[in-house]
This record gives structure tokens, sequence and C-alpha cells, in this order.
């Protein structure tokens, strides 16, 4: 980065309102004012070139610095953007959780209506069992009772 102009700078503007040449027999002394202007080219062809220097150094820099604005933006909505998605992502996640909850619970009273239901199958064919058990035991009992009113035993049967 080139350094302050005026330290650099043989003739300050001072210097060019303060500057005062010599008079000679006709007018100023031409090799003096010639030098003065040899300098004052000089410095001014200096100036120029610094002030081109930073003006594009100025130029390249606005560069980058909006370079950089854009890819702040980008990572602004880049960031924005994975927010949104996992927030999408998450909500969905509930909501299957959810679907797989209700399913389950489903499937689980679906289960347990058929288990109840079996039971009470089983309740009847038990009573059933029961009944016809009784029914037969207590024709084995009223054949047992006849056989013995008639007078036989039990080892004839």
């Amino acid at each position: 980065m080139p350094s302050n102009s005026s330290a650099n700078l043989k003739i300050t503007p001072l210097d060019l309102s303060r500057k005062e040449f010599s008079l000679s027999f006709r007018g100023y002394n031409r090799q003096e004012v010639d030098e003065f202007l040899s300098t004052l080219s000089s410095d001014y062809e200096s100036l120029v070139r610094e002030n081109s220097s930073l003006k594009e150094e100025l130029s390249a820099l606005a560069q980058k610095l909006e370079d950089y604005r854009t890819m702040e933006e980008n990572l602004r909505n880049s960031l924005l953007l994975a927010q949104k998605v996992a927030e999408e992502v998450k909500s969905n996640a509930q909501k299957e959780a959810e679907l797989i909850k209700s399913g389950a619970q489903m499937e689980a009273e679906k289960k347990l209506q058929e288990t109840n239901r079996k039971i009470e199958e089983m309740r009847i064919l038990y009573h059933r069992l029961r009944a016809e058990i009784k029914a037969l035991l207590t024709s084995f009992l009223e054949i047992l009772d006849r056989t013995e009113t008639q007078g036989g035993s039990a080892d004839t049967i």
C-alpha cells in the first residue's frame, strides 16, 4: 500500500505558494523555473500514479467487500433454508411418529378385542362342555340309580 503522499513529495503545496523566482534581465531565471517545473511535474506524476494505484486498490477492496457481502447473504440464506428443512424434517418425523403410534394403538385395540372375543368363545365353550359333562354325569347317575333299583348290582352291568 502506498505511503502518505505528502511525505514523499519534494514540494508541498505551501512551497508552491511561497516560491519566489529571482529576477533576471529578461524576467525570471529560466533555469530555476524549468527546474521547479520539472520537480513539480515529477511530483505531480507521482501523485497521479499513487492516486491511480489507490483507486485500483479501493476498487479491488470494494469488489472483495461486495463478494463477501454476497457470500454472507448466501450463507444466511443457506442457514435459513437448512433451518427450514430441519424444522420440516422434525415436523414430518413427529407426524410419522404420531401415525405409527396411532396405528399401533389401533392394532393393540384390535388384538385386545380379538382376545376378548376368543375369551368369550372359550367361556361359552366351557359352559357348554360343563353342561354336557353335567348332563352326561346326570345320565350316568340315572342309569346307575335305575340299575340299583331294578335289583341288579354294579357287577352285572
